[in-house]
């Protein structure tokens, strides 16, 4: 399943990575995409020119990407209209067949109540998917912050993630990198999320333009699908073109 994203971010490069990785791990079964569809922006943000990169989406580039899935970059040049552009549009264009989709907008920062709420019911939206992939704005909510104490719509909170674990579901969770070095926070991340969720975690990073990072939690049986499907992904195309890689967690 898939968590937080905007509307105005739907189509671009980062969708295709994801969709891309989650077409990787479709041997587990059923997929979910939970958006955390954050409407509340700031003058800046209107601003900043986040999604446009558009990249994969460019006949002049189109190969460089094509070649990586063809069935998913044809689906999102088809589907792609700015006049549409929303995740609407996108879940049909994704691949994922009979993935479920959950797009209710999150609460605004400090509704910690109504945040639980909008989390039940997305969490009673899952049920019956073996892998959820979760996409917030900027990723995962540092333990003990203001943006985990006040429920930022921009995060997946660590608690919302370990009842996701305790659910049942193998998991993907998308992370923006801050300004430090990226391998020392896929050590950091890593270690975080091993510890608050008792299970294996496998960081892979997307290279191409705007890294990003995606952890992948492995429930007990889902453990072999998942590390074929992540062993296909990088000695395929989006490996071999060094679109993805997979971060070391060693100190």
């Amino acid at each position: 399943m898939l968590a937080p994203m905007q509307d105005r971010y739907a189509f671009d490069l980062g969708d295709f990575s994801k969709f891309g990785l989650l077409r990787a791990l479709r041997g587990v079964g059923r997929i979910g995409v939970l958006w955390y569809l954050n409407p509340h922006l700031g003058v800046r943000e209107r601003a900043n020119g986040d999604g446009r990169h558009l990249q994969h989406l460019d006949p002049a580039r189109g190969d460089e990407f094509r070649v990586c899935d063809r069935d998913l970059h044809g689906g999102m040049v088809a589907g792609y209209s700015a006049a549409k552009r929303s995740v609407a549009f996108l879940a049909a264009a994704s691949g994922l067949g009979s993935g479920t989709f959950v797009a209710e907008k999150l609460p605004a920062r400090g509704q910690v109540a109504e945040r639980a709420t909008w989390f039940a019911a997305a969490l009673q939206a899952c049920a019956g998917c073996e892998l959820v992939c979760c996409d917030p704005d900027n990723g995962i909510a540092r333990p003990g912050t203001v943006n985990e104490r006040r429920a930022s719509p921009k995060h997946i909170l660590l608690a919302e993630v370990e009842v996701l674990v305790r659910h049942g579901h193998s998991l993907v969770l998308y992370h923006h990198f801050a300004r430090r070095p990226h391998d020392l926070q896929a050590v950091e991340l890593h270690a975080l999320l091993s510890d608050r969720c008792g299970l294996p975690v496998t960081i892979l990073r997307w290279n191409t333009v705007s890294p990003r990072a995606y952890a992948v939690i492995a429930q007990p049986r889902h453990q072999a699908a998942l590390a074929a499907g992540i062993g296909q992904l990088l000695a395929g195309e989006w490996g071999t073109r060094g679109h993805f890689r997979r971060m070391s967690v060693t100190v």
